[in-house]
């Protein structure tokens, strides 16, 4: 399983528009192959600040998703139009577990 962190500082103005085209591309994101869940949380000290987290069954996925036409037109329009500011981290789950399922692991 591949985590995407998608931390983005959004420009006051942009706010609106950055909504919209992710309501628009979540439409395309859940039919995406591979494709597992996201949610999105907001900063408590900038309300600005946004992060998306999703979850892929794999590298091929994400990639995908990345090469994906209307994706790659809605980032073009964050880097020039939205964002003050991005970042972006991609990192394989070592372990993944919860309270009903909590099998023993040799994983860190």
């Amino acid at each position: 399983m591949i985590a995407v962190i998608f931390e983005v500082n959004l420009k006051p103005e942009g706010k609106e528009a950055y909504f919209d085209i992710a309501a628009e591309l979540k439409n395309l994101l859940v039919k995406q192959a591979g494709f597992i869940s996201i949610e999105r949380f907001v900063n408590v000290s900038d309300s600005d600040r946004y992060l998306s987290l999703s979850f892929w069954d794999n590298k091929e996925a994400v990639l995908g998703w990345r090469d994906q036409f209307e994706h790659k037109c809605a980032q073009d329009i964050g880097k020039s139009e939205l964002f003050l500011d991005f970042r972006l981290r991609v990192a394989n789950v070592i372990r993944d577990y919860d309270m009903n399922n909590m099998k023993a692991s040799n994983a860190v």
